[in-house]
């Protein structure tokens, strides 16, 4: 499986593309930003898990700046 992440900054792009997607057997789902930064504190979280350890408040912020989050 593969994912492809599409930043579209009209509302009608993205309904475009999510039509045509659907239309050819692909999944589609459209998440605003608060989802990704959600799915992105989500992921952080696991990792600081794994590690035991805490991470700092700057790590957080360069952890979603990384990503595109906009914070």
């Amino acid at each position: 499986m593969k994912t492809v992440v599409v930043k579209l900054e009209h509302n009608s792009a993205a309904k475009l593309l999510v039509k045509f997607f659907k239309q050819t057997g692909i999944e589609a789902k459209v998440v605003n930003d608060e989802a990704i930064e959600d799915f992105l504190l989500g992921k952080l979280m696991e990792e600081a898990e794994k590690e035991g350890g805490e991470i700092s408040e700057k790590e957080v912020a360069k952890y979603f700046k990384k990503h595109g989050a906009k914070i």
